[in-house]
């Protein structure tokens, strides 16, 4: 539990720092999070990718780089939902994701696209 609670604390510390600095920079919360945070939380996946890659494990290295990126959506995302359905029916805010609907589509396209040419390369 101990672990638990010092990535907690941590991820509370780069979040508060990454919304100070774009604040003192004049950058929007939302830019600071898609590129800041997000290259920050990915740059050790892509460490880890690129040492197993350099031992000749090129499969492992795809399967780091797709799986880490499935577990953060399906949790990252899934989590939260999960709660906010679950306890927050009667809250004062929603969550609503304009356009979502539409574009989903098109995104999933080019997931299973370049999930077909990983494996019409790899064989």
């Amino acid at each position: 539990i101990r672990d638990s609670a010092w990535i907690a604390l941590l991820s509370y510390m780069m979040v508060d720092a990454c919304e100070r600095i774009g604040c003192i920079l004049n950058i929007g919360k939302l830019i600071m999070g898609l590129i800041f945070l997000a290259a920050g939380t990915s740059v050790p996946d892509a460490l880890g990718s690129i040492a197993v890659a350099k031992q000749g494990e090129g499969d492992m290295a795809v399967a780091n780089a797709l799986g880490s990126n499935v577990f953060d959506i399906l949790l990252g995302l899934g989590i939260p939902w999960s709660i906010k359905c679950l306890l927050g029916l009667g809250l004062p805010w929603s969550i609503e994701f304009c356009g979502a609907a539409t574009k989903t589509v098109g995104w999933v396209m080019i997931l299973v696209a370049v999930l077909v040419l990983f494996k019409l390369f790899s064989m």
